[in-house]
C-alpha cells in the first residue's frame, strides 16, 4: 500500500517515513499545493495531512480533495485540541485526526483502523467508463457486455488507469502501484503486461483504449469507450 504525507516539518516528515516505510510505500510533499497535485495525479491508499502548512490550510486541502471525488482516508495531524476544531476537521472531510504530540504506536493504530474502514466501503467497488465496467469485489471486467478474463496484474493495471482516465501515467507510477515497489523497476515488464491487456480489450472493442504517451507512459482514453455520434446534413 502507498501513502502520501503532506507535512512541511521536514524532521517530522522524515520520522514518519522512517517508521511507516517498514510496512508501506511513502511519498512526501512539503507544501499544500504540491501535496494536492500529487494526490490528484498519483494513486494512494491513505493521506497523512498536517493542518497548518505555509501555503495552504489543511482544511482547504481536505475540502478540495473531497470536491475532486477522492474517497481515500485522510488523517489530519493537528496542534489544536478543542472539541470545536475537531468537529470542523471531521465536517471538512477528514476521516480521523491526531493531536500533536502523538506516539507512533497510536499513529499506526489509527492508520490500521482507517484502512479497515476503507476496505469496507462498498461504494468504491465499481468503476465504469462508457461500455467498460470493472468490479473490484468480484474481480470482473465487462466490455461491451462481454466478460474479459484478465490476469491479476492486468486487472490491477486497468483499475489504476480507469481511476485516472485521460491522464498520462508514467511507467514508474504503474510499476509502483501494481508491483508495490517489491522489485526493481522494469519498464519492459510494464510494456508486456500493457500489450497483453490491450489485446484482450481489443477483442471486445475496435478502438484503442489504452494510448501510449511517448516519453512518459500510458493513458486510458475515455472517448474510445463512449458511443460515437455522427451528424448528417439535413
Amino acid at each position: 500500500m502507498k501513502f502520501l504525507i503532506i507535512e512541511d516539518n521536514r524532521s517530522l516528515a522524515k520520522s514518519l517515513k522512517d517508521i511507516l516505510s517498514k510496512d508501506y510505500l511513502i511519498d512526501i510533499e512539503h507544501s499544500g499545493r504540491s501535496g494536492v497535485f500529487s494526490a490528484l495525479t498519483s494513486e494512494y491508499d491513505l493521506i497523512i495531512l498536517d493542518l497548518q502548512l505555509p501555503d495552504m490550510d489543511g482544511l482547504e486541502i481536505c475540502q478540495n480533495l473531497r470536491q475532486e471525488k477522492l474517497t481515500l482516508p485522510i488523517l489530519i495531524l493537528t496542534g489544536k485540541n478543542t472539541v470545536e476544531s475537531k468537529i470542523v476537521l471531521l465536517n471538512s472531510g477528514a476521516d480521523d485526526y491526531l493531536t500533536k504530540p502523538f506516539s507512533m504506536a497510536e499513529l499506526k493504530a489509527r492508520i490500521k483502523s482507517l484502512l479497515r474502514r476503507s476496505v469496507n466501503h462498498t461504494y468504491q467497488n465499481q468503476l465504469e467508463i462508457g461500455s467498460l465496467l470493472l468490479n473490484t469485489d468480484t474481480k470482473t471486467v465487462v466490455l461491451n457486455n462481454k466478460m474479459l478474463k484478465l490476469s491479476k496484474k492486468e486487472f490491477m493495471l486497468l483499475r489504476y488507469l480507469m481511476k485516472k482516465p485521460d491522464i498520462s501515467i508514467s511507467r514508474l507510477s504503474l510499476f509502483e502501484h501494481v508491483w508495490e515497489g517489491n522489485l526493481g523497476f522494469n519498464s519492459n515488464k510494464i510494456d508486456v503486461h500493457i500489450y497483453n491487456l490491450r489485446q484482450k480489450l481489443h477483442s471486445s472493442c475496435e478502438n484503442q483504449i489504452i494510448k501510449t504517451v511517448h516519453g512518459d507512459g500510458y493513458m486510458l482514453e475515455s472517448s474510445s469507450l463512449l458511443p460515437q455520434v455522427t451528424y448528417k446534413n439535413i
